[in-house]
C-alpha cells in the first residue's frame, strides 16, 4: 500500500519536514494523473487556491472558472480572499467543492490559467 509519506519520499521530500510537494517532478499531466489516482478518490471534495492581480475582478474570475466547470454556484462562505501585505496581489481560496472526477480538476485548472492575471495556483 502506497502512503503519503511514501509518495513524498519518492518525490524527493524528506519525511517529517515542512517541505511541500505540489506535483510530480516531471510536471506533465500524465504524471499528475498517475499520482492523483494513487491519493484521491472521486467524487470528492477539493479546494482551489490562486494568487493574482486585479483585486475583486480576479477573485470573480477564479470563482467563475470553478463554477463554470462544476456547473453550479458556489456558496459565498466557500470563497475567501485576502490582499497581500502591500496590496499588489490577492489570494483566493475556493472550496471545498465537490468534483466528480480528475478530468474536472484538470478543466478547472485550465480555466484558471486562461486569466492572464493569474500568477500562482494550487
Amino acid at each position: 500500500m502506497l502512503t503519503l509519506s511514501g509518495i513524498s519520499n519518492s518525490s524527493g521530500r524528506v519525511a517529517q519536514t515542512r517541505n511541500f510537494v505540489l506535483g510530480p517532478s516531471d510536471n506533465s499531466e500524465e504524471a499528475w494523473r498517475a499520482l492523483d489516482e494513487k491519493v484521491n478518490t472521486y467524487p470528492g471534495q477539493r479546494t482551489f487556491k490562486a494568487i493574482g492581480v486585479g483585486g475583486g475582478a480576479f477573485v470573480d474570475s477564479m470563482l467563475g472558472a470553478v463554477e463554470g466547470v462544476i456547473g453550479s454556484a458556489i456558496h459565498e462562505e466557500s470563497v475567501q480572499s485576502r490582499p497581500s501585505a502591500k496590496g499588489s496581489y490577492v489570494s483566493v481560496t475556493i472550496g471545498p467543492v465537490t468534483v466528480q472526477n480528475r478530468d474536472q480538476v484538470v478543466r478547472i485548472y485550465a480555466a484558471m490559467r486562461e486569466d492572464e492575471r493569474l500568477k500562482w495556483y494550487m
